[in-house]
């Protein structure tokens, strides 16, 4: 077996040594399983959140996040996951257009 495939191997048993930890919950100390379930829908939201933003105000998603990220718009859709993520496509973009609009808090 060559050095590439051993070192690949490797790599790969690694990262789903990781995975499995992470999936276990062992990976994050002091965190239950069921905050790192809700972490990953918070995660998600925010994901569909800049992705749905990005389509409406045709700019790239990179380019959203980091502007989201700026003003402080990621903590608060973090934040305030349980209150918005019920809401419309079209009230999060206009929630979100508007506190770009209004800058850093």
């Amino acid at each position: 077996m060559s050095e590439r495939k051993i070192n690949d191997r490797s790599f790969l048993l690694k990262a789903e040594k990781r995975e499995k930890a992470l999936n276990e919950g062992s990976l994050i100390r002091g965190k239950s399983r069921v905050n790192m379930v809700l972490d990953k829908e918070i995660n998600r939201f925010i994901v569909m959140c800049v992705e749905q933003y990005a389509s409406f105000a045709e700019k790239s998603s990179r380019e959203v996040f980091r502007d989201l990220d700026e003003n402080g718009v990621i903590k608060e859709l973090s934040d305030d996951y349980e209150d918005m993520h019920g809401m419309s496509a079209d009230a999060i973009n206009e929630y979100i257009g508007k506190r770009l609009s209004e800058g850093t808090k």
